[in-house]
């Protein structure tokens, strides 16, 4: 009978041994997984305001294409605009003819019959 005890004693002791290392292992990992969460939450505040960064350069560099852009559309039609004047004053009887007849094509479209 004392052998029993002492078995069934040995194997209790082992039984607490091994729960107390699992219980360490499971401490250990909820560790390693709130560091690991952390981490992420770090990673992916770092991305979003890298994208954002990167999306706010792509707004700037579009807005200043615009402006240029811009820029040079209004320089053409000034250019256009003077050369078409200087077209006028060298001919005014042409161009009174053009505009009459662009006007006589323009009332023949919009008139209601």
């Amino acid at each position: 009978m004392a052998t029993t005890s002492a078995a069934t004693g040995s194997k209790q002791a082992q039984a607490d041994a091994s729960t107390a290392e699992l219980q360490e292992q499971i401490l250990a990992l909820k560790t390693d997984i709130a560091e690991l969460t952390a981490s992420l939450g770090r990673y992916g505040k770092a991305q979003t305001e890298a994208l954002k960064a990167q999306a706010r350069d792509g707004l700037r560099a579009a807005s200043e294409k615009g402006t240029e852009g811009m820029a040079a559309a209004s320089d053409f039609a000034g250019q256009k605009y003077a050369e078409t004047e200087e077209y006028v004053r060298a001919n005014p009887a042409t161009a009174v003819g053009i505009a009459a007849g662009i006007g006589f094509l323009v009332g023949l479209l919009t008139a209601r019959r």
